[in-house]
């Protein structure tokens, strides 16, 4: 075989590029199924356009792009083939939209090298591979083929014996249109021509005369320099036992000889223009696949790098790394500019190689935000940077969490100057626990509204909306004689539910007229009626709350550590931590439901008032442990009481359906992450079709989609991603001055007289 007159290229720096800002970077393409209408199928196949073609348009946009080299690369690994591209950050962004422009739904991901986890014994086989023959020598394109030149070697790919990984790397830098390149590859035709004309067997072979017309075609299109490598390794099973070691390298090199099989389909008349040249066993041969060298290069023009590199079929390829979820770009109302101050980011989402943070305005989030998910999808982090959002710029917030993980979060990213309004109950750190007494918050300027709320509370949440009009109104007037007697808590409610003599007492000591005297009128009445089955069951929910340690000893003591009415007014951080492993599920939701009760009443009291200008803004995992019927009330009125809540579970399934119809109809923001079928059906109708059920079942971990109302009205619903954020270690050093500090208020209350 003739040998090339083109003097040797010298090996190329690194991309070319010293400056240690313009260190090439991997990136994993993962392209989306496509969805092709009737209309669009037919086309394609009646008119047989290939696809590799789109491709080969982004290949000639790279010619004039591309300031330096980058790579096409195939990864596989464990039957599962991964596309991917190497570029400076310099190229990135023309590198990326040249991508989008033709495959839009694709995303565009950094990543590791695919070769940094190759371990220090592993058995290695690479080898480049290039043309024997002439630079002015073309391969065979889509073109001539008129098939898909790639998906022969994609299966192989996935065919590979499970513990071998694979990749295959092609470098490529444009070789512009200078004078001196033309006189090169002229200089290469007519030396093939020489040699063509003292060897007359090669006369005769079919299709000399279109080879010699493509080869001067050649010269005139886009043409670039390109090394192709191919690394195949393994994990050492031999430990030192030559016979094993000598297996594994034969198997590899069997792998590789199946490898190029595909490649010489581009072969020109078999003549070993793409023909194997050097081979290395060891570990120095990596050094050239993590630089993306370019070293004594051959040419390829567009068509043929496309031909070599393309996005096969995902239809006909499932073992490629793909994603079934779609893309949706943010209103420009919600995308993060300059400083804007009026929205809570928590976003990031990538369209055309460009990223773009985003969030929800603050006057969205009146609107009340419910979160859903199955679990590990992502929610938790969400709900984490919203609140951090929060904290920094000194919003009151409340969390009732029922595991602990997200407490430990939030306490971690508390800011050194909020640690003073931070109010923590925390039922499995018994060193953090304080008094609670919410009876204590009925003596203040509140006392009307928190009766009410209690009553509310106890009637929808125990009473299960069971409670006649007269049992609603002897528990309220049981609660207006319990309070108004100095140091009463819940359990004495209790008490006076069980023990008359008690009840007489304290109807006796209480100073409330009215009641007093609603006793007098209904004393005939008043045992029957404590026999109903709502105080029977209230009896019994908080005989079982009051029997648990945890709670007795903190509900149980006459003074009170959590000020609600102030907690809300002051712009307070306000965490509960309900954990159902300790308290039990009726415990916690119990609990849970009550601290929102109070809360909601706290914020109906200054409503309206100048206090109430900002939101003040609830957090709720594991929503479903407290969706209750009082809950449905409150959500009603939120906007009005400026109350925002974040709502968050896993399946709709753990809502009863009268509460989800009504959150359905009261809530106007939601963020979906991956769901199951069900779910995903009822949420795709709540995004209008715009993102289908299957697009919600096959949403990758933090993806996540949204729907947002902007001055009151819903936008088109997009996609999204959360941000990265940096965990800061610190929750324990919070959780301990927040305990100092809360333990020394406690002492002085009780040094002032027990007064809360």
């Amino acid at each position: 075989m003739e040998k090339s007159l083109i003097p040797n290229i010298k090996t190329f720096d690194v991309l070319d590029m010293p400056e240690s800002d313009t260190k090439p970077q991997l990136y994993s393409l993962i392209y989306g199924r496509e969805v092709l209408s009737d209309v669009a199928g037919t086309y394609y196949s009646f008119l047989k356009i290939p696809r590799t073609a789109e491709f080969a348009e982004t290949v000639q946009t790279l010619f004039e792009e591309a300031k330096h080299s980058f790579s096409f690369e195939l990864f596989a690994r464990r039957q599962v083939v991964e596309y991917g591209i190497t570029c400076s950050p310099r190229d990135r962004e023309q590198m990326m939209s040249s991508f989008h422009l033709v495959f839009p739904s694709s995303r565009i991901q950094q990543r590791e090298d695919y070769t940094k986890d190759i371990p220090e014994d592993a058995v290695l086989l690479a080898s480049d591979f290039g043309s024997l023959c002439s630079h002015a020598m073309p391969y065979l394109t889509f073109r001539q083929l008129m098939v898909d030149s790639l998906s022969p070697m994609v299966n192989l790919l996935t065919l590979l014996p499970p513990t071998q990984q694979c990749v295959i790397q092609f470098v490529l830098k444009p070789y512009p249109d200078t004078p001196l390149r033309n006189f090169h590859m002229r200089l290469s035709m007519y030396h093939w021509l020489s040699v063509f004309i003292r060897n007359p067997y090669q006369w005769f072979w079919p299709g000399t005369y279109e080879r010699h017309l493509w080869g001067n075609a050649r010269m005139k299109e886009h043409l670039f320099h390109a090394n192709l490598r191919i690394l195949l390794w393994e994990e050492n099973r031999h430990h030192g036992d030559k016979d094993i070691e000598s297996q594994q390298r034969e198997a590899l090199e069997l792998s590789m000889q199946a490898i190029h099989c595909p490649l010489r389909l581009l072969d020109m008349h078999a003549l070993g223009i793409c023909a194997r040249k050097k081979t290395k066993f060891d570990r120095s041969a990596l050094v050239p696949f993590q630089e993306r060298r370019l070293s004594k290069p051959f040419v390829l023009t567009s068509n043929e790098v496309a031909s070599f590199y393309h996005p096969v079929p995902i239809r006909q390829h499932p073992h490629v790394k793909h994603f079934l979820s779609a893309i949706g770009t943010p209103p420009a109302g919600v995308v993060q500019t300059g400083q804007r101050t009026d929205l809570s980011v928590f976003g990031v989402n990538s369209v055309q190689g460009i990223e773009q943070k985003f969030g929800i305005a603050r006057a969205s989030r009146l609107g009340q935000l419910h979160v859903l998910g199955k679990s590990g999808s992502g929610k938790s982090k969400l709900v984490e940077l919203l609140m951090r959002d929060d904290l920094v710029r000194g919003k009151g917030i409340a969390l009732i969490d029922c595991h602990g993980d997200l407490t430990e979060e939030v306490l971690a990213a508390i800011p050194e100057s909020r640690l003073s309004d931070v109010c923590l109950l925390d039922f499995a750190d018994a060193s953090c626990l304080q008094a609670f007494n919410p009876f204590s918050l009925t003596r203040g300027e509140t006392r009307k509204v928190l009766i009410n709320t209690l009553v509310q509370f106890l009637c929808a949440d125990i009473g299960r909306g069971i409670p006649t009009e007269r049992e609603q109104k002897l528990l309220k007037n049981l609660l207006l004689v319990v309070t108004s007697l100095p140091g009463t808590t819940i359990s004495e409610l209790l008490q006076v539910l069980l023990d008359p003599i008690l009840r007489e007492e304290i109807i006796t000591k209480s100073l409330e007229t009215e009641a007093k005297e609603y006793f007098s009128r209904n004393k005939a009445q008043l045992d029957e009626l404590l026999k109903q089955e709502f105080f029977l069951r209230l009896r019994a929910e908080l005989s079982m709350l009051l029997a648990t340690n945890y709670v007795s000893d903190v509900m149980q003591q006459e003074e009170n550590a959590y000020d609600f009415p102030q907690i809300v007014r002051d712009k307070k951080i306000f965490i509960a931590r309900l954990p159902k492993q300790m308290l039990g599920t009726k415990n916690t939701s119990l609990l849970g439901s009550l601290l929102l009760a109070l809360i909601d009443s706290a914020a109906e009291f200054y409503a309206g008032q100048k206090s109430m200008a900002e939101p003040f803004y609830v957090y709720i995992d594991e929503f479903q442990n407290f969706a209750s019927n009082s809950f449905v009330s409150q959500l009603s009125s939120a906007k009005e009481k400026g109350l925002s809540y974040t709502i968050v579970h896993q399946t709709l399934g753990q809502i009863p359906k009268e509460i989800q119809t009504i959150i359905k109809s009261k809530i106007e923001n939601f963020i979906a992450f991956q769901l199951g079928g069900s779910d995903a059906t009822f949420m795709s109708e709540i995004f209008r079709e715009e993102f289908t059920a299957n697009h919600l079942m096959h949403l990758d971990f933090r993806h996540f989609y949204a729907l947002m109302t902007m001055s009151g009205d819903s936008v088109k619903p997009f996609s999204g991603r959360t941000i990265d954020v940096d965990r800061v270690a610190k929750g324990d050093d919070v959780r301990e001055k927040v305990r100092e500090r809360m333990t020394a208020d406690s002492q002085h209350r009780f040094n002032a007289g027990g007064k809360p």
